[in-house]
């Protein structure tokens, strides 16, 4: 880090602080990760706020030059047009290629669990977080001790995205996913009518969708990949707020004045750098492969196609940008499954 953001560092804290100054120490130190000519991609919520202000004043500085951020909600916008930092869209920064693409993602984030699996998006700026945060090589999340929890789900709600197409009928299945399970809830998020009549409506995202609040008594127990891809299976839902093997280090700011980073371990990356949705919906798409080969009973050697994409994943796991490589690998191994068999067609 340049010597013009180590002059223009803030004071150490002392004394006992509040949550707001906690989360604007933890917010500061993220700038450490920051080079110049970075893209970087910055959250929405509190303590994202105090990143973008940070970040905002050491560029007017000059402390980073040809820095350039990509939203992840229309307010998180709206904030960067204030302070005045340069944005750009995510078709654009996640495009570029090398060094150009979106190279660290902050933010922070409603719960955080001892494996670094994150609930967020409570505002309901998920799916445009998830979206552009995932794209990134690495995300820093930003909290204070606060949001530490031994399971996700602890603490309030895991939002979900649906469509607001028989968003009951969405509700319901989501419901289905947690049938038996003791204390838990779900509801459409409403918000108080313009009208100003007492009545309610819908909480619309940015997107034009509906949120359903998803309350548990003890935190969310059990597989929580397994129960992503239930999630993303049912027709409807958008996204979901679990945010799962994403954060790459977060930076948790102590009420006795001091600042822990914890790293994942580095046996953990070995999917981290490939957008979380891109894999989620492989994951769904491979589940679907092996059972229609074991279903038609093809060649044993086709059932194993489904594994060696994942070994493919894992040797692109450092270069985000070799992406197309794997999907030409996908293109290439559906092509083995068409020419197998006529009736297993896979676009």
């Amino acid at each position: 880090m340049g010597s013009a953001v180590a002059a223009s560092q803030p004071p150490p804290p002392s004394g006992n602080l509040k949550q707001d100054e906690l989360k604007r120490v933890a917010a500061h130190r993220v700038v450490e990760f920051v080079e110049p000519g970075m893209t970087l991609a910055l959250g929405t919520g509190s303590t994202a706020a105090h990143a973008w202000d940070r970040l905002a004043n050491l560029i007017r500085t000059g402390a980073f030059p040809g820095v350039a951020d990509v939203p992840t909600s229309l307010k998180t916008e709206a904030h960067a047009a204030r302070v005045g930092t340069p944005l750009l869209p995510l078709e654009v920064a996640a495009s570029a290629s090398g060094a150009g693409g979106i190279r660290l993602s902050i933010d922070g984030a409603d719960e955080v669990d001892p494996d670094l699996n994150l609930v967020n998006g409570r505002g309901g700026s998920l799916l445009r977080e998830k979206m552009v945060e995932g794209a990134g090589e690495r995300f820093v999340v930003i909290v204070d001790e606060s949001k530490l929890v031994p399971r996700l789900g602890c603490t309030g709600i895991v939002p979900v995205e649906v469509i607001p197409f028989s968003a009951p009928h969405a509700l319901g299945l989501i419901r289905k996913v947690f049938d038996g399970v003791p204390g838990f809830h779900a509801r459409l998020r409403t918000v108080p009518a313009a009208k100003g009549d007492g009545s309610d409506a819908s909480f619309l995202t940015d997107n034009g969708n509906y949120i359903v609040e998803m309350f548990f008594e003890d935190g969310i127990r059990g597989d929580l990949r397994d129960i992503s891809d239930r999630m993303l299976r049912i027709t409807g839902v958008v996204e979901h707020g679990m945010f799962l093997g994403m954060a790459t280090t977060v930076i948790v700011a102590k009420k006795n004045d001091t600042v822990a980073v914890i790293n994942k371990k580095q046996s953990e990356f070995m999917f981290d750098s490939i957008p979380a949705y891109l894999l989620e919906k492989f994951k769904i798409w491979k589940d679907r492969m092996l059972s229609t080969v074991l279903l038609l009973g093809l060649d044993a050697k086709m059932a194993e196609a489904p594994f060696r994409l994942l070994a493919v994943m894992e040797l692109c796991s450092a270069h985000v940008q070799k992406l197309a490589q794997i999907l030409s690998h996908i293109t290439k191994i559906a092509k083995e499954f068409n020419a197998a068999d006529p009736r297993l067609f896979i676009d």
